[in-house]
């Protein structure tokens, strides 16, 4: 193989990505130069994604429990934990950071280049010698994660962050080469990848509906395999582009848009039954991390009828190249400890490395299900060239894919159309993110008071701020809302006015329905993740309440909503009262506040959305897209 070219470009990993698939074999380390040995303070405190239990059982987390007792045992010290689940975590660091209290230790997702531009990760140049031979098979990572002459991140490892799973029993039924056949073979690439995706599409029982899938994914993977990423990071100048419009990336979506319903008809359409179908034999590929089996498809492993390879080759590129991930680590700003974070850092990398380790990692491998095929897959994938994507921590561009994806793969929309629907987005996420302009916040300002919530206007509504939810539509014949806000100490009371020419409530979905939506951010954190005190509440037409969002608990908060609807000539009102999950509204205070109405039309689809703060379709999935409520 020619020398690597790697291509930066970024994704983070969460510990339990390189943990679970094995470590990469490296030169042991002979020194302990790394920080300053005699810590001052052996003591430090870690945000974790999992219990202390489970982080410190060695057949899960090899790497880390080995850091974890070496780093007690070696400084005489104590790692206290502070436990967040994967979901909730960032939302935990945004609080305890707020509150002054942040932990030592934390892994961030999707943290670059946001917490390096917003200095959320302290520079770790000064605590960490990267020029120990222990850090030389990362030096590609750190070079690829900097950020305008600083290092932010400890990178602990770095692998695939995507492989593709295949159904063993549909090739060999279906008399076909496997994908590892393929790749072994030298004739791994998008053009055979194709070609298996279209012979596995197949109408089983004859009622001319498809009910066995070639494969289903996100595009990311193929663009991956061109060498580039969706945007274009230059960590040396701090500087961040666009790169929707490259040819390579193009061509790429060009791919994935004609494996939908508009030519060969071979990618799944049902965004959320991969994982499911996959697992039933249902659908022959899918792309999904090496940990895939431990979540989605235990079944299969265990049977051995699943296994994985490297996705297909760009046939256009010289070079292989994957998807890459950076196991990023980062010392929070205002860490107690920075000292002693760099100290375990350095234990956990050495513990990454370390030949024992990886055989007690390798050990769990087994019991999962794998065999020899797939640990020696494993390490084939740490050979090849690796494209990093850290596009996801560039403002709500992570968020924005999900609707190019949806465009692409179920509505078949063509790439040019979809790109240019995009590109200005991207262009202003950008823009943000790097500071250029500022995002916006409309306000609105609510009064005290306690008004009943039964649909009719009364009094205590008269000198409450009207605001209106025309100030983005996506159509320009949608409904519309006029709306009051106001509140008492522990609820939140909201009146919409809706003027819609023809009430429906007849889609399964009841965000395509005639609704009113409230999003509340209770802690006002504006950032690019709902954490457990922000709620997305929704108000049928006809009275049906539903929520989402971490703050609704998958419904354990139903209680909390009250409404009332009223169905007037012209439209319908809605009244709502909130009661505030973890924080009392008091004079002066603000939350994060947005509200919309979604409008059903007549053939039964979601016509459109109207939105007070502008938000480009993302406060179902960002509290950075909210407005405000002043509390009077």
């Amino acid at each position: 193989m020619n020398k690597k070219k790697i291509m930066m470009t970024v994704a983070l990993v969460v510990t339990m990505i390189v943990s679970m698939v094995g470590c990469n074999k490296a030169t042991s380390p002979t020194s302990d130069t790394s920080v300053t040995n005699g810590l001052k303070n052996p003591n430090i405190v870690y945000l974790s994604q999992d219990t202390e239990v489970n982080t410190r059982d060695v057949t899960k987390y090899a790497a880390q429990a080995s850091a974890i007792k070496n780093y007690e045992e070696k400084n005489n010290g104590k790692i206290t934990f502070v436990y967040s689940p994967y979901g909730e975590k960032t939302g935990k660091l945004a609080a305890m950071l707020a509150a002054g209290n942040p932990p030592d230790v934390y892994a961030p997702i999707d943290g670059f280049p946001q917490y390096a531009m917003n200095e959320y990760a302290q520079p770790i140049d000064n605590l960490i010698n990267l020029k120990d031979p222990i850090w030389k098979d990362v030096k590609d990572a750190y070079d690829a994660t900097e950020w305008i002459g600083k290092h932010n991140f400890v990178v602990i490892n770095k692998g695939a962050s995507d492989v593709l799973w295949y159904n063993k029993t549909l090739f060999e039924n279906n008399g076909l080469e496997t994908p590892y056949d393929l790749y072994k073979n030298g004739n791994w690439n998008w053009d055979t990848f194709r070609d298996s995706a279209i012979k596995l599409t197949q109408d089983s029982d004859g009622d001319k509906v498809i009910d066995q899938w070639g494969f289903s994914s996100g595009p990311e993977a193929f663009i991956a395999t061109t060498g580039n990423d969706l945007v274009k990071i230059n960590g040396k100048s701090g500087t961040i582009e666009n790169n929707l419009k490259n040819t390579d990336v193009v061509r790429a979506l060009t791919f994935f848009q004609e494996a939908g319903p508009g030519k060969f008809n071979i990618i799944q359409p049902d965004l959320n039954a991969y994982m499911n179908d996959f697992q039933k034999g249902k659908l022959a590929m899918v792309m999904g991390a090496t940990w895939g089996d431990t979540v989605w498809w235990k079944d299969l492993m265990a049977k051995g009828q699943c296994s994985f390879v490297p996705a297909p080759k760009d046939p256009n590129s010289k070079d292989y190249y994957v998807g890459g991930s950076a196991e990023l680590w980062m010392i929070p700003k205002g860490a107690a400890n920075p000292e002693g974070a760099a100290a375990f850092y350095t234990e956990l990398r050495k513990a990454t490395i370390d030949p024992e380790v990886d055989k007690i990692a390798n050990k769990s491998l087994e019991t999962r299900g794998w065999k020899t095929q797939e640990i020696e897959m494993n390490n084939e994938l740490k050979k090849l060239n690796y494209t990093y994507s850290f596009f996801g921590g560039v403002g709500t561009l992570g968020s924005d894919r999900w609707g190019m994806w949806y465009d692409l793969r179920v509505a078949g929309t063509p790439v040019q159309t979809v790109l240019e629907k995009h590109n200005n987005i991207w262009n202003t996420e950008i823009d943000i993110a790097t500071g250029k302009i500022k995002p916006v916040h409309k306000e609105v300002a609510a009064k005290t008071g306690t008004p009943v919530i039964d649909g009719i206007v009364d009094d205590a509504w008269k000198d409450a701020q009207e605001i209106t939810t025309d100030q983005e539509k996506t159509t320009s014949d949608i409904a519309t809302a006029k709306t009051k806000v106001m509140y008492d100490s522990d609820t939140l009371y909201v009146l919409a006015q809706v003027s819609d020419k023809k009430i429906m409530n007849d889609n399964v979905n009841a965000y395509e329905q005639d609704s009113v939506e409230i999003f509340l951010d209770e802690n006002k954190t504006q950032g690019n993740a709902y954490d457990t005190n922000t709620v997305q509440l929704r108000i049928g037409a006809d009275g049906k309440m539903t929520g989402g969002g971490l703050g609704w608990e998958d419904g354990k908060r139903a209680t909390a909503l009250t409404s009332s609807v009223k169905k007037v000539d012209g439209g319908y009102i809605i009244e709502a009262a909130y009661k505030f999950k973890g924080v009392k509204a008091k004079a002066g205070s603000s939350m994060g506040f947005n509200i919309s109405v979604n409008d059903e039309e007549v053939t039964g689809k979601k016509k459109g959305t109207s939105i007070f703060n502008p938000d480009g379709g993302y406060s179902n999935s960002t509290p950075s897209k909210f407005g405000l409520v002043n509390f009077k």
